[in-house]
């Protein structure tokens, strides 16, 4: 998925990539996916919000299985 890092600043979630196809956007919350909306420019995906737990995923049929997924969890540094 051409994916070089996931990160957020607090307050926004973003990916740095460079995908052939560009991926849709999920999040986990309780155990169930959803879609979100992201915008995609200049190769940073970027979303009004934080997401803890998700998914980037291509060739999709509306059922949940994907061709290719990759998962990502947000780890938050001890003090």
């Amino acid at each position: 998925m051409g994916v070089h890092s996931i990160y957020t600043d607090g307050t926004f979630f973003f990916v740095s990539a460079s995908p052939t196809e560009t991926p849709a956007l999920y999040e986990i919350k309780d155990g169930k996916p959803s879609l979100i909306a992201f915008e995609f420019k200049d190769g940073l995906y970027s979303t009004a919000r934080v997401i803890d737990q998700g998914y980037l995923a291509v060739g999709g049929n509306g059922n949940g299985k994907h061709q290719e997924k990759l998962l990502f969890r947000r780890q938050v540094e001890a003090n």
